[in-house]
């Protein structure tokens, strides 16, 4: 990542970020935004010594999860003028940069050249919108961005395509040990699954037994229902494993045959380290990109939308291959 990364400062030191980054247990808001950041934050840092702080909305989850990381945070509430709240921050912060990652459609980006003009550069990242609001940097490592994002602008520098993800490598440990005679297949959707999927799949998963596979269920630091989920594998446990928030999730899915997951960061995650994932998608750009992996022979399979019974037939099949009993087509289910 740093030698992608290192060029977009040309040479000069940055001295002050501000990010600007939602998460929490909002619907069409998930985790992997604040990650995301977290990640640069942690990688600025080492490299330029740089100081840090987060603009976030007083989402609980998601200030917890940044203030845990040891970042500095100012929160605010939904009533308040974003823009004029993010003018006033930048100037007394003085930040030279400003990240921006927010999925929010109405996103006000028409500030953008008023700030430029002051002297401070702009860092827009997208996964879904493909917009372009002339700022300094736009990055979005979607699978879709080549071919969606159309009409740039000169004085901005485009990182496109999953070759930009943000991801890194060093920071994943070694495997734990696989199980032996079990195949072993994580469930993840998200930091706060605000869809309600993680549910679904378990209701539907409990409907069959599944000899020979433990199911472990992961539960992010935003998922409001650990109580239910436990409630419903409650005598089940040589089948089901409930892992709330785990200190390193690509650790549990390097352990496994199989990951469940939605189509967002952790796809990509599992993508870069060619570990084996079906994509359940909960949102429509979600299922585009699954689709697009799919196409392109990157996913075991996916479902384009919810449908128990032809989900619960595929991860059957997946299974008995897995197994060694039967051979697997991949396949892409939007029937």
């Amino acid at each position: 990542m740093q030698e992608w990364i290192t060029p977009i400062f040309q040479g000069q030191r940055p001295k002050r970020f501000l990010f600007r980054v939602d998460a929490g247990r909002v619907a069409g808001l998930s985790f992997g935004h604040l990650e995301r950041c977290l990640l640069l934050s942690q990688l600025f840092r080492q490299l330029f010594l740089s100081e840090h702080l987060f603009l976030m909305r007083d989402y609980a989850e998601g200030v917890g999860r940044a203030r845990h990381k040891g970042e500095q945070v100012k929160e605010f509430c939904g009533s308040i003028e974003e823009r004029e709240l993010l003018l006033q921050t930048v100037e007394e912060f003085q930040a030279d940069w400003l990240v921006v990652d927010l999925p929010y459609d109405e996103m006000d980006c028409s500030f953008f050249p008023e700030l430029r003009k002051r002297g401070c550069k702009i860092i827009f990242i997208d996964d879904a919108r493909f917009m372009d609001p002339q700022a300094d940097v736009v990055l979005n490592s979607s699978i879709l961005a080549p071919h969606r994002l159309r009409g740039q602008h000169a004085g901005t520098t485009y990182l496109l395509g999953p070759s930009y993800f943000i991801f890194e490598r060093t920071a994943i440990p070694p495997p734990v040990a696989v199980l032996q005679n079990k195949i072993r297949i994580l469930l993840t959707f998200g930091g706060s699954d605000p869809t309600g999927i993680t549910l679904k799949v378990l209701d539907a998963l409990l409907s069959r037994s599944w000899p020979g596979v433990l199911l472990s269920v992961v539960l992010g630091p935003g998922f409001g229902e650990v109580d239910r989920v436990r409630e419903l594998v409650q005598g089940r446990e040589q089948s089901y494993q409930v892992l709330v928030n785990p200190e390193n999730l690509l650790k549990e899915a390097m352990a496994s045959e199989l990951t469940i997951c939605a189509g967002g960061r952790t796809m990509y995650e599992l993508s870069c380290l060619n570990r084996p994932f079906m994509g359940v998608a909960t949102a429509p750009h979600e299922a585009e990109a699954i689709e697009a992996f799919c196409v392109q022979g990157l996913a075991r399979a996916g479902l384009l939308h919810w449908q128990p019974t032809v989900f619960l037939d595929t991860l059957q099949d997946i299974v008995l291959e897995l197994q060694g009993t039967e051979d697997h087509v991949e396949e892409i289910i939007d029937d």
